[in-house]
């Protein structure tokens, strides 16, 4: 009987000690898909007179990422989050009278964002939260392509996207796996703007350059497992 009165003591200061370290836990990292579903718009694209055909606008074709995210829990449901998405390369392709050119360029977009978010944490189970916040959007390795660059009977055709800020909202909800481990989903939904320029270097010519402002305002879905210590 006393053997049995100690074993269950233990087993309840055990699992007292796992609450209060749950509790405690105030960091979560988690890792994931990101599909970014963009719901773009573009301006025409401009140049120096009689250079330029009018009518020619770009899109973005959806994409995959790997996704990662950090939250600190501040307190109160209250938490700081960090997100980012490692870069799949981003393709502008032809619209408007430009349909038929195909990818026009391509760049990697680096946006990492921070929010800050609320928990509803009386709910059970599943826990829901809202966070809102800023993202810094910049570009690497940007390239016009080929079929671009023939188009306007150049040599050669260099690219360059301007960096941005801009806000993000999010929805979303966590689900305990037992023990740490949780799943996480949510919606993300960034304003994202920039300006192209596409600069041909063109026989008789010389460095023509050509600018065309594009509306991204992709919405990512993320599907994360995370881990809370």
């Amino acid at each position: 009987m006393r053997k049995f009165t100690r074993a269950l003591t233990a087993a309840a200061a055990l699992t007292a000690a796992s609450a209060v370290m749950a509790q405690e836990a105030a960091n979560t990292v988690a890792v994931g898909y990101v599909r970014a579903l963009f719901n773009d718009s573009s301006s025409d694209l401009t140049g120096p007179p009689g250079t330029t055909p009018p009518g020619l606008k770009v899109g973005i074709e959806d994409l995959n990422a790997l996704g990662l995210l950090y939250a600190r829990r501040l307190g109160g449901g209250w938490s700081a989050i960090f997100q980012f998405g490692v870069p799949s390369t981003v393709s502008y392709v032809g619209a408007g009278s430009g349909a038929m050119l195909g990818e026009a360029a391509s760049a990697k977009g680096w946006t990492p964002a921070l929010l800050v978010g609320y928990t509803f944490e009386s709910v059970p189970v599943v826990k829901p939260y809202l966070a809102a916040g800023a993202a810094y959007t910049w570009y690497t390795d940007e390239k016009a392509s080929a079929a671009y660059n023939a188009a306007f009977f150049g040599t050669s055709t260099s690219a360059s996207f301007k960096s941005s800020f801009g806000p993000v909202a999010k929805v979303g909800a966590e689900v305990p796996l037992g023990s740490n481990w949780l799943f996480d989903f949510s919606y993300s939904y960034y304003w994202i703007k920039t300006t192209a320029t596409l600069t041909t270097a063109t026989p008789g010519l010389g460095s023509v350059p050509r600018q065309i402002d594009v509306t991204a305002n992709p919405g990512a879905l993320a599907f994360n497992v995370g881990y809370r210590f």
